[in-house]
């Protein structure tokens, strides 16, 4: 492993410890001289994401071309979570987990060529349309501290700073051709074909310039709803804000996304009034 990867990684590790070592904290014992107070509720919890993406800025191709701008796709994002009460309405938590993240964008445009008749004359300019096509892909592992406000059993807003350690970035290139055939100005017809059929491979591999980690602000609304006893289902909708640029190879690059979450929790500790 390369030594930036692993100072990447230390760096990332240092961000997640501390929180973790939060659920060390026992529960706070009764004194027999204090008065009566609520217990504070802990959970932990399974979270499978899906949504769409979209892309901000522009990102630049290898070749001499140009650069590939308003890119979309879809976002998958299994997490674990665990979070406490710091008051009745409020909790803090933090969530660990993986975003698998992959976005296409394409333009169309004429190139002007040159071709030969059969008569050995040449036409210059001949315009013929292609199609280029980028696709994309960023999988990341993901820590997001996060502070919940639940002014209702049922209902919470959440909002998070959420720090990603770039696993894959990868980038995949190629040319249509949308045409089979053209006319010269002579009449002849000429049959075109690009590789071995109508499309070619520009560029297919990792990305450089990729960011040694990412930053995101992640507002999120979320509702929970009783299951029995310790167990709660809970739909969030999350919307993933990126402040730093994903890769350099590009200008102000960066993929936004929501997502729409499943949470599965079971509730460690439940709220519950003792009286000392």
């Amino acid at each position: 492993m390369k030594m930036y990867k692993i100072s990447n990684l230390i760096i990332f590790l240092g961000l997640v410890i501390p929180f973790f070592n939060l659920l060390s904290q026992i529960e706070e014992q009764p004194s027999p001289l204090g008065p009566g107070k609520g217990r504070k509720q802990s959970e932990i919890g399974l979270s499978i994401g899906v949504g769409p993406n979209w892309q901000s800025g522009e990102f630049f191709a290898t070749c001499d071309c140009p650069s590939f701008k308003d890119g979309s796709g879809f976002v998958f994002s299994p997490n674990l979570f665990y979070q406490r009460d710091i008051t009745d309405v409020f909790q803090w938590g933090a969530m660990l987990g993986l975003t698998f993240q992959n976005t296409t964008s394409s333009y169309k445009e004429r190139e002007l060529l040159t071709f030969e008749s059969q008569t050995g004359e040449k036409f210059t300019n001949v315009p013929v349309l292609f199609r280029e096509q980028m696709d994309l892909k960023f999988n990341q592992l993901n820590f997001m501290p996060y502070i919940t406000f639940s002014p209702f059993e049922f209902a919470f807003l959440r909002l998070g700073v959420q720090t990603g350690l770039p696993l894959v970035a990868s980038s995949k290139h190629t040319k249509e051709l949308l045409e089979n055939r053209i006319r010269l100005d002579n009449g002849e017809t000429i049959a075109l074909t690009i590789g071995n059929g109508n499309q070619v491979v520009l560029e297919d591999g990792k990305i450089d310039n990729v960011s040694s980690l990412t930053f995101s602000l992640v507002p999120a609304l979320g509702f929970n709803f009783s299951i029995s006893g310790n167990v709660f289902l809970g739909i969030t909708y999350s919307f993933y804000i990126p402040l730093n640029n994903y890769s350099e190879r590009g200008k102000d690059f960066k993929l936004n996304y929501w997502l729409i979450s499943l949470d599965l929790k079971y509730a460690l500790v439940l709220r519950k009034w003792i009286n000392y």
